[in-house]
């Protein structure tokens, strides 16, 4: 389980980098071992043998999120949207950063 402390006061951008640099180390250790592949897969979800999937995020027929080999992360040509690990958990379960190192953590 990780500890993050957050000052009061402080803006939305500095408590994240608060959280980020508290957390460095787990995160930064989560993002080398854990692929994003490994990451859809605890969702349930495979990118096609070209890396492409329906994304998650909004009603499509056709695969437009682009999953990229390794740690590199995915991107959705439909929505715009794109990322790392750790931004697909937050956008999929709605959650901040701190959230989504420490669920990661937890699965790994």
């Amino acid at each position: 389980m990780l500890l993050v402390t957050i000052t009061k006061g402080t803006t939305p951008d500095a408590q994240r980098e608060l959280t980020c640099y508290t957390q460095a180390y787990s995160a930064q250790t989560i993002r080398d071992t854990v692929s994003m592949d490994e990451v859809l897969s605890l969702y349930g979800y495979q990118a096609n043998r070209s890396g492409f999937m329906c994304c998650p995020f909004h009603g499509e027929r056709e695969p437009s999120m682009k999953i990229y080999k390794g740690k590199a992360g995915w991107h959705c040509f439909g929505c715009g949207d794109g990322g790392d690990i750790f931004s697909y958990v937050e956008k999929r379960d709605s959650i901040g950063f701190a959230e989504a190192v420490e669920e990661l953590a937890d699965m790994y």
